[in-house]
């Protein structure tokens, strides 16, 4: 005789593909009974069916919630990629179009709120101008004090326009990518943990 699980299961999947009729003569034909007889067996299994527990209910909010969160986790993780490649396309352009060139550290002020930073106003010379510009830096103490020279890249077409040849930019590539790398990891253990909780129905 057919195992009664395994009968079970192909009664069900005859009920949800609306085949009703060829699930009472799989029942007749297994257990050679009457028509009347297969009908009160398939009662017997809906009910049965109906009357299974779906599953821990917390658990599966719960694994919903981690879905979510990993899915937001992800999307962080593509920005923060997106975020990289401008910076890097951002960053490459300055250096190939810009004028590479000097200026000199006319002030150095610390930030009230974090004395590890400073404000310095630098001043530069192009062609035939002099400017100056402003910018914040966490260098250290003993790095462009006033009177220092210090490279800048300065916009040509607009001279007016100059940024400091920071080189923390590689520290900025790293940050990124390994920011970018801990949320994808976070957000592919969070999915896989969520399959774990996902009730399961029987």
């Amino acid at each position: 005789m057919q195992n009664p699980e395994e009968l079970k299961r192909q009664v069900l999947d005859l009920i949800a593909a609306d085949q009703r009729y060829q699930a009472i003569r799989l029942i007749q034909n297994t257990y050679q009974v009457d028509e009347q007889k297969a009908h009160d067996l398939l009662a017997a299994i809906e009910r049965d069916q109906n009357q299974t527990p779906l599953g821990n209910p917390v658990g599966g909010c719960l694994s919903g919630g981690l879905r979510v969160v990993s899915i937001l986790m992800a999307i962080t993780g593509i920005f923060f990629l997106a975020g990289l490649g401008l910076f890097y396309y951002t960053f490459e352009e300055t250096k190939d179009t810009w004028v590479n060139s000097q200026g000199f550290v006319v002030s150095r002020t610390p930030f009230e709120l974090d004395r590890d930073m400073f404000t310095l106003e630098i001043r530069y010379a192009y062609l035939d101008s002099t400017y100056e510009f402003t910018t914040a830096t966490g260098y250290d103490q003993d790095q462009f004090t006033p009177g220092d020279s210090i490279p800048i890249w300065i916009n040509p077409t607009e001279p007016q326009n100059a940024v400091v040849q920071d080189q923390g930019n590689v520290d900025i590539y790293w940050f990124l990518a390994i920011a970018a790398g801990v949320l994808f990891v976070i957000a592919f253990a969070l999915w896989q943990f969520s399959r774990v909780l996902r009730p399961k129905i029987s």
